[in-house]
C-alpha cells in the first residue's frame, strides 16, 4: 500500500491546468499552462510549497491527449501518478452545482486523499504502444 501525506489534485484542460496541493496542514491552489514552461513552473510550485516525491502523489483525471505530455514530465522528474477516471471522480463526490476548474482540482486531490488504498500508479506505455496509437489515430 501507498504512504503519502501530499496529494496534488490536477483538473487539466488543452492551454492550461489548475493544480492543488492538499495536506493535513494547508490547501494551496495555484493555474499553469498545460506547456514544458507550465511544467517547470508547476514543479517549482511544488518544490516551494515543499513538496516531496518520495511521500506526495499527483491525481489527474483522464483527458486523452490534454495529460500526456504532463505525466511524461511528472515521471521522468520521479513523481508518483495516478490518472483516473472521470467518471470514478465525479461518483465519489456525486452530483454538484459548482463546477469550476479550481473546485475539480480541490475534488481530485480530495479523491486521492480518500481512496489512496484503491489507487494504481501510472507508468509509461511501451514504445510499441505508443506507436501503434500514433498510427492509428493517423489512420
Amino acid at each position: 500500500m501507498l504512504k503519502k501525506t501530499t496529494f496534488i489534485g490536477i483538473d487539466i484542460a488543452s492551454k492550461t491546468f489548475v493544480s492543488t496541493i492538499f495536506n493535513s496542514k494547508k490547501s494551496v491552489t495555484e493555474e499553469f499552462t498545460n506547456n514544458l514552461e507550465g511544467f517547470t513552473s508547476f514543479v517549482s510550485w511544488l518544490k516551494k510549497n515543499r513538496v516531496k516525491t518520495n511521500n506526495s502523489i499527483v491525481i489527474m483525471e483522464a483527458t486523452g491527449v490534454y495529460n500526456e505530455e504532463l505525466c511524461h514530465f511528472l515521471y521522468k522528474n520521479s513523481y508518483d501518478l495516478c490518472v483516473e477516471n472521470p467518471l470514478k471522480v465525479k461518483r465519489a463526490f456525486g452530483i454538484s452545482p459548482k463546477k469550476t476548474d479550481i473546485i475539480d482540482s480541490k475534488r481530485i486531490a480530495e479523491y486521492g486523499f480518500r481512496f489512496l488504498d484503491q489507487i494504481k500508479l501510472w507508468q509509461p506505455p511501451q514504445d510499441v504502444i505508443e506507436e501503434i496509437k500514433e498510427l492509428l489515430s493517423l489512420r
